[in-house]
């Protein structure tokens, strides 16, 4: 008997999330990364970050953070800075490069947007972030079994 990988929730899904990284790619460049565009998002323009905030924010654990954060670094798009008051908690600050790009994310987030949603009623749009909410319950409910 032959597999129908098309036959598999799991399987559709990833070729939804694959598909939502090309669309990123093509109206963002391949330099960026999605998780890079949402950490962006979430540094304010005028004060520090902490690692824990953005983690909480983006979903992640603060590892995957400061690995993220890390990478980003390296290219100059922000830079960390220990806590005065507790030198165990670590902000991020975007520099001005960090700036610029966050500003070019910001101007193509609709395009962005509007390009994953084409063809999509507000209904199927609602049903697709109800799904998504879903499936992450399912996931920390999983997380609380182990």
């Amino acid at each position: 008997m032959k597999t129908n990988l098309n036959d598999l929730i799991c399987f559709n899904y990833y070729k939804g999330w694959r598909s939502v990284t090309a669309i990123h790619k093509q109206i963002y460049g391949n330099d960026n990364s999605i998780q890079m565009h949402f950490l962006l998002k979430l540094c304010d323009l005028t004060t520090t970050t902490n690692i824990s905030d953005i983690a909480k924010g983006m979903n992640l654990d603060n590892s995957a953070v400061s690995l993220l954060v890390s990478r980003m670094e390296k290219k100059g798009l922000l830079r960390r800075e220990d806590g005065e008051a507790d030198r165990r908690i670590v902000f991020v600050k975007l520099t001005n490069a960090g700036r610029d790009l966050r500003a070019f994310y910001s101007k193509k987030v609709e395009l962005f947007n509007q390009a994953i949603t084409k063809g999509m009623s507000p209904t199927d749009q609602a049903t697709l972030q109800s799904i998504v909410v879903k499936i992450e319950r399912n996931r920390e409910n999983r997380k609380k079994e182990f």
